[in-house]
């Protein structure tokens, strides 16, 4: 499943018949899972709309810290200090 990010705003189809539209707007990121959503994105990339994106979620980055700094390290920055309380 591709992710693109509207770096143009366009009019585009909103469903599969394309009897609804709406406005893709600007840094929005579209989540091509239908065939008919690859298709446009697709066409929206080959005309400068729109390009491939690989994103990454908030959560991902909280685990990968907790792997590579331990869980001290991240508690240090996450969390303020209380002293021994």
């Amino acid at each position: 499943m591709a992710k693109y990010k509207i770096v143009i705003p366009k009019a585009g189809a909103s469903n599969e018949l394309g009897t609804e539209t709406k406005l893709y707007e600007l840094d929005e990121i579209v989540d091509a899972k239908e065939p008919w959503q690859k298709e446009m994105m697709g066409a929206f990339s080959d005309n400068g709309w729109a390009i491939e994106v690989k994103v990454d979620a908030p959560e991902e980055i909280l685990v990968l810290m907790l792997v590579i700094g331990g869980c001290a390290g991240v508690r240090q920055m996450l969390l303020p200090d209380m002293g021994n309380k």
